[in-house]
């Protein structure tokens, strides 16, 4: 049994909750908060107090929390069982955390085109690629445009890892670079070998004007841009991917046999989740160390990168060509 020293030490005031409650209202989404064994109010040591300020005491209380942040992109799910103070004391250092995080640049970038994250999302390509039912003429085009792309992202990446006032950000950058040549080839070599196809048949698809549309808009950024600039034009093609494949994962079943499944899994991750916020974080630190002026121009290139993510998905279901081609 716990002794009433132990009992005064977890005592929490019952305003405490009510800070809980006005934090969750300023951030996201309460989904619960529950105490299982509640302690008894002792009233008898400031009955002239406001019952907000007095003390519970009595029984050990545990408290599960679990907290959804609502940024579009990035939802926490947070839950603990603990006593009373130290519960009190997580949330307040992941109310801190969600605070920074939805109130940064980069949350109000995405804010600021939402409609197209929703576009994307809700694309014919990608409601088919997430039933199973796109078909393979479509996806091979897409991966094909998808590989050439990448060689000049992996580049703007590189450039931006030159760029980057801070070895974090170096390495990160550069690490970026490498996994966008060399890992995503990777698979997409093995869609190729599933589908045998040889070399012969990938150079029969031509580039899109989007692939190359697109490749020129972030090369031609880490040639003029400054590095602030560059990384709000490079960070929509990790994000959005991460946003498309989570929110096609939370729709898979058990015993559904999607062909699309690796990629699903590659963008839907923990690791690439993870990426995301590294890049996040990165985007967050440059536009607060810059002026006005530059800020707007991140924005202009975040959404710019945003239009073209919408191209790329619609130009691949479409399997567009160049419209001038019989004038070769």
């Amino acid at each position: 049994m716990l002794s009433e020293e132990d009992s005064d030490e977890l005592a929490v005031g019952a305003g405490d909750v009510s800070d809980v409650l006005a934090d969750v209202s300023e951030l996201g989404v309460l989904l619960a908060v529950g105490v299982v064994s509640l302690p008894q109010a002792d009233n008898s040591r400031a009955p002239d107090a406001p019952s907000a300020a007095r003390k519970t005491k009595g029984i050990r209380g545990f408290v599960v929390l679990t907290i959804s942040l609502a940024s579009p992109c990035w939802v926490t799910t947070v839950q603990w069982t603990c006593d009373l103070r130290t519960g009190l004391r997580r949330h307040r250092e992941l109310f801190t955390r969600g605070k920074a995080i939805m109130t940064g640049f980069s949350h109000q970038a995405w804010q600021h085109t939402v409609k197209l994250q929703h576009a994307m999302s809700v694309h014919p390509f990608n409601e088919e690629l997430a039933t199973g039912t796109l078909s393979r003429e479509r996806f091979q085009f897409y991966l094909v445009q998808d590989a050439r792309y990448l060689v000049g992202f992996g580049r703007a990446l590189a450039s931006a890892a030159a760029k980057a006032p801070e070895v974090d950000d170096v390495a990160f950058l550069a690490g970026a670079a490498h996994d966008a040549i060399v890992i995503e080839r990777e698979m997409h070599e093995s869609y190729f070998k599933r589908f045998r196809l040889a070399e012969t048949d990938l150079a029969d698809i031509e580039t899109s004007p989007t692939c190359v549309a697109y490749s020129s808009f972030l090369l031609a950024t880490a040639h003029t841009g400054g590095y602030g600039e560059l990384l709000a034009a490079l960070l929509p093609c990790f994000w959005v991917y991460q946003n498309v494949g989570a929110g096609i994962l939370k729709r898979q079943s058990p015993e559904t046999d999607n062909p699309y499944r690796p990629w699903i899994d590659t963008y839907a991750g923990d690791e690439f989740e993870a990426t995301v916020r590294t890049g996040r974080a990165a985007l967050d630190r440059a536009a607060d160390a810059a002026g006005e002026a530059t800020r707007e121009k991140m924005l202009a290139a975040f959404t710019r990168a945003c239009e073209y993510e919408w191209m790329f998905w619609d130009s691949a279901y479409r399997q567009e060509g160049w419209p001038t081609a019989a004038l070769r």
